[in-house]
């Protein structure tokens, strides 16, 4: 008794019916449009009138063009038509469950539909199909098991791609949500990170914050000690992990080292992100670190960090010593950073007498003390970008401590260093040794924009510390501290290069621009090998002279020990002479007990030059002339008018 289905059926109504009619008449001819009925035969029609509604009727019979109908089917309601409404033979949601369950129903009604061989089954139809599979021709294990996908084969897209299982392709990396971690920020995820490095050396974050319970006294949330070459942290979009830190204390995130089974190499870090919610500023802080590398009994290296992205913390990265200072000899090397932020923390990157090798493409900070700290390490650069810094002696902190015994000199750093809205008292590049043992600081490069509001800022400052560290040594020391170059520029005249250090033997600085002062001490002990300018004071004995719109210029240089210095004056018409003894301000105080002489010229405009000497002591030159009774003065050599003009060069030991 199945539902009949044609297409292209329909016809009109020959009589207007009522809504209790259950026979309907066509136009003459048009029944033959429908389709035959057995007994038990249907199907369902739709009665359309011009305008309004319609109603679906199910045809149980039909004789010629007479149609015996059952009204209202599916929904709809019985109506009157009027003659000429439209009948037809519609696919009714109806008709196609009708047609779908008259195909199925039986118990051998399955032998009836096609099926196409597949995998090992051979059956053409669906009841063979499923008598094959009930014998168990095949045998078959549900896909939601555990070992369900090594049941499922993947091939990769591309020529000669080998085909393997699901399992295997999933089992290339390691997830920490294969070990329970959630990444809600609030679940303690610690121990799943733990058992994921336990059961894989590449370890993977997905998208999430990862929070990892509280800490202190020392520990590591995760040690990866002895874990091997190769160890890789992979990360899909935004990953943090989120710690607190519970007592004043050194604690991290992650800590590497090779353990003491063998070298570890090779490591591999994708962008992340760090939040100690503990911290406080400080020194010591309570805070994390998010990577603290030591050496141990081998050298090792070979890190790569994509990107280190950290918020109220004590350090993106610290690479230190173990405790056991006698394998500082043993050096960690090689460390490539594609970018570090720190926003609130104390450190950037510390080199604290380990990390040969270092390069570091950005690193940039804000409200930290110091965002570069290197002591005892060779061949680093680095790009640093500050603002907002918090009170230190040194934003960068280039050294050399004798507390690291074995530990080489400081050599080979190359800092490009710009820095912008700094409101607080802050040296901006300190290098310093500390301890009275013989220590070496070479080959340092400095290219610096400082744009510092803050007046008595230094730019760069050098300072020798005693063994406490707390201390300035103003002793001469035999400590070597050369082949400094130094470019760049200030925003402010208070940015200066000074020295609170003093050397047995003047050190040598390049300085590769004119626009950052050089004040005190630093004269003293640093050999400037290129010319630099400066505009000396001029004073008289009695009253001082004043240039007026006449120039006054100086310009010097400072090799193996000795400054050569020359002085111009070119009177104008509002110049006044004073009276006295003139004395003109040398750049650097002359170190020698006597009197130090060079030569001197006067021009008497329009009439004369004048040969004599040019003497420094001290802090000052003075001009003398021959035949003169007195050194030169508003009426010696002769009546000094505009136009005249004095220079005086002299060489003497700094």
């Amino acid at each position: 008794m199945p539902v009949i289905l044609k297409n292209n059926a329909f016809g009109f109504l020959q009589s207007a019916i009522s809504n209790s009619d259950t026979v309907a008449v066509l136009q003459s001819g048009y029944g033959a449009n429908f389709p035959s009925l057995g007994g038990g035969d249907y199907f369902y029609a739709t009665i359309s009138p011009t305008a309004g509604a319609s109603e679906i009727v199910k045809v149980v019979a039909r004789s010629g063009d007479t149609l015996t109908i059952v009204r209202a089917q599916e929904g709809t309601s019985a109506l009157s038509f009027s003659a000429g409404s439209r009948t037809e033979l519609r696919v009714t949601a109806q008709s196609v469950i009708d047609a779908i369950t008259d195909r199925v129903a039986g118990k051998d009604q399955a032998s009836e539909i096609s099926f196409v061989p597949t995998g090992g089954i051979a059956a053409t139809d669906v009841q063979a199909a499923l008598a094959e599979v009930d014998s168990e021709k095949i045998a078959f294990t549900r896909l939601d098991d555990s070992d369900g996908s090594s049941l499922v084969g993947y091939t990769q897209g591309g020529t000669n791609a080998t085909t393997r299982t699901v399992q295997t392709k999933l089992r290339e990396a390691v997830s920490v949500k294969d070990f329970g971690a959630v990444g809600d920020g609030i679940a303690n995820d610690a121990n799943a990170i733990r058992a994921a490095f336990a059961a894989s050396n590449s370890v993977l974050f997905p998208s999430g914050t990862y929070y990892c319970g509280q800490i202190g006294s020392g520990d590591s949330f995760f040690d990866l000690t002895d874990k091997g070459v190769g160890v890789a942290i992979l990360t899909q979009g935004f990953v943090e992990l989120v710690g607190e830190t519970t007592t004043v204390s050194e604690c991290q995130f992650f800590r590497l080292l090779p353990g003491v089974n063998g070298a570890q190499s090779h490591f591999y870090c994708d962008p992340i992100r760090f939040r100690d919610t503990g911290y406080v500023s400080g020194f010591p802080a309570k805070g994390l670190t998010a990577f603290r590398i030591e050496n141990n009994d081998a050298n090792w290296g070979n890190l790569r960090f994509i990107g280190i992205y950290c918020r109220d913390v004590a350090a993106a990265m610290v690479v230190a010593n173990r405790s056991n200072t006698s394998i500082a000899a043993n050096r960690v090397r090689g460390i490539f950073i594609d970018e570090v932020f720190v926003d609130n923390g104390n450190y950037g990157v510390v080199l604290a007498g380990q990390g040969d090798g270092v390069y570091i493409k950005k690193l940039i900070t804000s409200q930290v003390f110091r965002s570069f700290f290197a002591y005892n390490v060779q061949e680093a650069e680095v790009s640093v970008f500050a603002r907002t810094q918090k009170s230190t002696s040194g934003v960068i902190n280039l050294g050399w401590f004798t507390e690291v015994t074995s530990g080489p000199p400081l050599q080979g750093m190359k800092v490009r260093y710009y820095t912008r809205d700094c409101a607080s008292v802050v040296n901006h590049i300190l290098i310093n040794v500390i301890g009275p043992s013989l220590g070496t600081i070479r080959g340092v490069d400095l290219d610096l924009d400082i744009q510092d509001a803050v007046t008595g800022n230094k730019a760069v400052e050098f300072i020798a510390y005693d063994t406490s560290g707390g201390v300035p040594d103003t002793t001469a020391l035999a400590n070597v501290m050369t082949d400094v170059i130094i470019r760049g520029r200030v925003g402010h005249s208070s940015n200066t290069i000074s020295s609170l250090a003093n050397f047995t033997t003047p050190q040598t600085m390049t300085l590769l621009t004119t626009s950052i002062p050089v004040t005190g001490n630093a004269f003293n002990n640093f050999q400037f090998t290129t010319l630099r300018t400066f505009v000396p004071t001029w004073t008289a004995s009695s009253s001082n002279p004043v240039i007026g719109n006449g120039t006054l210029a100086g310009e010097f240089f400072i090799a193996n020990g000795i400054c050569q210095v020359t002085v111009t004056m070119t009177a104008g018409s509002t110049t006044t002479f004073g009276s006295g003894i003139w004395s003109f301000a040398l750049p650097v105080t002359c170190r020698s007990i006597n009197m130090q002489r060079g030569s001197a010229i006067a021009l008497d405009a329009g009439v004369i030059y004048y040969a004599g000497s040019a003497d420094a002591a001290g802090t000052g030159l003075q001009a003398t002339f021959d035949q003169a009774t007195s050194q030169t003065q508003a009426t010696i050599p002769f009546t000094w008018a505009s136009g005249d003009s004095l220079s005086m060069t002299v060489s003497y030991p700094v």
